[in-house]
């Protein structure tokens, strides 16, 4: 499902991750808070333009109350400054899981029930530049082509893809700690995130 993110850009991510955790944590509230996450980041739905991000969600009962998920999500962003439209972020993300089966843990001295296994995340991160077609003209002049940096509009373009690329980051490394804080996978001081909250049911 990821062809409606531009070929151009598909085999070159700006940024990507993988967490890996095997471990206990809380599945239900992770999948609820990213939900609420995107949105709050003003991600949108790569092919409605919504906040329905997710294009496949697979759920496979491995028996004896273990289940396993396999999770893919896609979601487009405009950069702050886009340059009338010639900018765009793409956001591709994979979850699985294996095995996970609810399992009491001791944590503050309370028992709590969590979802024990592995859960994988492979996340991808594109800045696409969809109309640089004066580059390429500049770079075909025969004199011109060796002086591209002095032309304002190549300049303005470079500043506002560098902008782009400083912002992309600053996405990918808050959406790592995001999987980090409720997973429990970054240790903290003081109340684990990745506990039950009010109104949450492990």
């Amino acid at each position: 499902m990821s062809h409606q993110i531009p070929g151009r850009v598909i085999g070159k991510p700006l940024f990507k991750w993988e967490l890996v955790l095997k471990d206990s944590f809380n599945f239900e509230l992770l999948y609820k808070k990213l939900h609420e996450y995107l949105p709050e980041e003003d991600w949108e739905d790569l092919y409605r333009g919504s906040d329905d991000y997710e294009t496949m969600y697979y759920e496979k009962d491995n028996g004896g109350g273990a289940v396993s998920h396999d999770i893919w999500w896609r979601a487009k962003k405009k950069p702050k400054n886009d340059l009338n439209g010639k900018l765009m972020f793409y956001f591709k993300m994979d979850i699985k899981t294996l095995v996970l089966k609810k399992k009491e843990v001791m944590i503050d001295g309370k028992k709590v029930k969590l979802d024990n296994g592995e859960l994988g995340v492979n996340c991808w991160f594109y800045l696409d530049v969809t109309n640089n077609d004066y580059d390429k003209k500049w770079m075909k002049h025969p004199i011109l082509k060796h002086f591209p940096k002095f032309f304002e509009r190549n300049k303005d373009m470079r500043a506002a893809i560098e902008f782009a690329e400083v912002e992309l980051k600053g996405q990918s490394d808050d959406l790592q700690t995001f999987f980090e804080t409720y997973t429990g996978a970054r240790p903290e001081e003081g109340p684990k995130d990745f506990l039950p909250v009010k109104g949450i049911h492990p």
